[in-house]
């Protein structure tokens, strides 16, 4: 807070980081919110503290709304533009089909505005946020399943959970304690109870359901809930997935097949980068830095891979995170070396991650996902053929033409550079 403090003492002062799991507050922000050495941590939430006791100015998790409670709201036609902009930029990289893995009930009221004008041209499913570690809450009443299915709906079949926070706060839920000072396993969002009594509600219903889990210990709980749910009401075709997986312990690694469940991996981070080497490395070490983002591993054991890109915490760019999967190297050249080759997955699977077994998430394989008779024309026209160039290439890949169901939604005017 200090840093803050010293900028414009006089403001309050409030920075959500772009991971959306930590909030840094001025000293005015904080007397603003009322937070003071006093205030316990909220539930499913961290308020650090310095070595007297005080806010030290980051707040995680639910800690955030905190402050943020006393931010001024976003104008519903701002978020609206910003929307539209963001079906463009998504166009420009050839994604024809997006799945927003945490909506919350404000979302919705714009998704259905995008809807009702014409504007959302891409085909969407909604995962309906369903417990809040600081990012909203969706609303379960808005889940529908009757349009699952129908690629020209707006579907709301799907939920998201939060299982635990991020490796960078150290709210990432470990089978083994961070090796920093604090020493601790991270934090679970859900007991046991609470998790496997909603996981195995929403899959009696055939509710998909989208994990956030980041942990091992994370990743052991969503599989064990699903286990349950299986046990209790039988398997179904709700296509559950898990996103992010930073760590799975090899004892967890085939029972993404056993469950059918699917690894859905943001390729793009697997690569060493300074969230990897100077925040990653210091509280979890060198072994379990090594063994990150097994998406070899996973796809060994049997599991189906699917790929997302957690806009916008990183690029929507396709294109650099199939590179990543298969060199895990760093695509813009800004860091040096590769992230545990062993995990790299083949181009053929990094590309079906993108296509197909999307499509399959999204319940519209059947007329989307890939070139086949009968199937819509979901169409991307790229300027090279990333089979016949050399892996480090791959990111250079520049989208000419974008359709959806036949239409053009974009034509490159002219040669540019992807971002």
């Amino acid at each position: 807070r200090s840093v803050l403090d010293a900028i414009n003492p006089d403001r309050a002062t409030v920075l959500v980081g772009e991971d959306g799991h930590s909030t840094w507050a001025s000293s005015r922000a904080l007397a603003l919110a009322g937070v003071t050495a006093e205030t316990p941590n909220p539930p499913d939430g961290v308020i650090e503290r310095d070595s007297s006791g005080s806010p030290s100015g980051t707040l995680r998790e639910t800690a955030q709304n905190l402050v943020l409670a006393y931010a001024p709201a976003m104008l519903f036609d701002d978020v609206l533009l910003g929307a539209q902009r963001a079906i463009q930029m998504a166009h420009q990289f050839g994604i024809t089909s997006a799945i927003d893995a945490a909506t919350t009930i404000e979302d919705l009221k714009i998704y259905k505005q995008l809807k009702a004008s014409g504007a959302l041209t891409l085909r969407m499913v909604l995962a309906m946020t369903m417990n809040d570690p600081g990012f909203g809450i969706g609303s379960r009443a808005d889940i529908d399943l009757n349009e699952r299915g129908d690629v020209e709906a707006l579907r709301t079949g799907a939920a998201k959970i939060f299982v635990d926070g991020v490796l960078e706060g150290e709210t990432a839920a470990l089978l083994e304690p961070y090796d920093s000072h604090t020493g601790g396993h991270g934090h679970l969002h859900l007991n046991d109870d609470e998790l496997f009594a909603l996981v195995s509600s929403l899959h009696a219903e055939t509710v998909q359901l989208m994990f956030h889990a980041i942990g091992d210990l994370a990743v052991r709980k969503a599989l064990d809930a699903i286990e349950f749910a299986i046990a209790e009401h039988g398997q179904n075709d709700a296509r559950h997935h898990i996103s992010h997986l930073a760590l799975v312990d090899p004892a967890d690694r085939g029972r993404f097949q056993a469950l059918n469940v699917t690894a859905n991996m943001q390729s793009l981070w697997a690569m060493p980068d300074s969230y990897i080497t100077d925040i990653n490395l210091p509280v979890i070490g060198q072994d379990r830095v090594e063994a990150m983002y097994p998406f070899g591993s996973l796809r060994r054991a049997g599991a189906r891979l699917a790929a997302g890109s957690d806009w916008s915490v990183s690029s929507m760019n396709p294109f650099l995170a199939i590179e990543t999967a298969v060199t895990r190297q760093d695509a813009t050249g800004q860091f040096e070396g590769a992230l545990n080759t062993a995990e790299a997955i083949t181009l053929e699977e990094a590309v079906r991650a993108h296509t197909v077994h999307g499509a399959y998430l999204m319940h519209q394989d059947a007329e989307v996902g890939k070139l086949s008779e009968g199937m819509l024309a979901d169409l991307v026209v790229v300027d090279q053929n990333i089979f016949e160039i050399p892996p480090e290439d791959i990111s250079d890949t520049q989208v000419l033409m974008t359709m959806v169901g036949g239409v053009v939604v974009f034509e490159r005017a002219e040669a540019g550079t992807n971002d």
